[in-house]
């Protein structure tokens, strides 16, 4: 019977553990998902800022690209209407 007993308080003790140890990996579980959901969230975050950045560097390719195209036909007009009126040209060469 005592052999019972001492057995029996050993495996209370184990199962005490067994909880102990249950709680903790609870709680370990609960860590790591607060971390990988912060992660996600700079993830997500990064992400977007990298596309705005792409849309803001095709943006100002686009405006450079009209701004050169504005300045070259600007130019060709100019020298169009030069070579076409001799008075233009007289004023200009003044």
């Amino acid at each position: 019977m005592k052999d019972l007993k001492v057995k029996n308080r050993q495996l209370y003790e184990t199962i005490d553990e067994l909880r102990n140890e249950q709680v903790s990996l609870k709680e370990q579980v609960s860590r790591l998902e607060d971390e990988l959901a912060s992660q996600y969230e700079r993830y997500r975050d990064e992400f977007d800022a990298r596309k705005l950045l792409i849309a803001d560097v095709n943006d100002l390719r686009h405006r450079n690209e009209e701004l050169l195209a504005a300045k070259n036909s600007t130019k060709t007009e100019t020298e169009d209407q030069l070579k076409e009126d001799p008075v233009m040209l007289r004023i200009a060469l003044r």
